[in-house]
């Protein structure tokens, strides 16, 4: 989804206070920005975690343990 989207959303559903998204480049985190306004966490891939917060990321999601739930669990 285009961040624009997610600022749509954002205004649209108050109760929406998160985003489980892939991220993007500069470019893309800018675009979130502008569109949601502080209006939404955004969560990113936990292996992209490092870059994503530089840019506005909020925290990550464990998309390894989406992969593999037993590796997790150990």
């Amino acid at each position: 989804m285009a961040p624009e989207l997610f600022g749509r959303l954002a205004a649209e559903v108050p109760a929406l206070i998160g985003v489980k998204v892939p991220g993007g480049d500069d470019s893309w985190y800018a675009r979130m920005a502008a569109a949601v306004g502080g209006r939404l966490a955004v969560f990113v891939a936990g292996h992209t975690l490092a870059t994503g917060r530089a840019r506005g990321a909020a925290g990550a999601y464990s998309n390894i343990a989406c992969l593999r739930p037993e590796g997790a669990v150990r």
